[in-house]
């Protein structure tokens, strides 16, 4: 039996944090909460979202939340998945729960 362990190349994950950004316009995390989402250590996390902020993709807020570079100031988005984030929910829900919901709205899925 062989074990295939598959990791994500720096690429990748600055693809994804990407993706997350521009689908959840007004989307801000600190350091902590990003590195929980992402399920990264802390050193691998700052540097992607350092990365992001010096191509000008993301900015990092004084409050330390990094947020989309000209984007919106807040959204009910951002404080849905920050709450979840700071409330250890799954993370694997979080993300299956975003892709139903829009910004004022939230569908119910059920599970099976």
């Amino acid at each position: 039996m062989c074990t295939r362990i598959v990791t994500a190349t720096k690429q990748d994950m600055l693809n994804r944090i990407r993706g997350e950004y521009q689908e959840m316009p007004g989307l801000g995390l600190k350091l902590e909460q990003a590195r929980r989402l992402w399920n990264l250590d802390e050193s691998h996390c700052a540097e992607l979202l350092d990365s992001l902020v010096e191509m000008r993709f993301l900015q990092r807020r004084t409050d330390g939340r990094y947020v989309r570079a000209g984007g919106e100031r807040d959204s009910r988005a951002s404080t849905y998945v920050a709450a979840a984030i700071n409330a250890n929910d799954d993370v694997d829900c979080l993300e299956r729960d975003h892709k139903f919901a829009n910004v004022g709205q939230r569908s119910t899925v059920h599970q099976s």
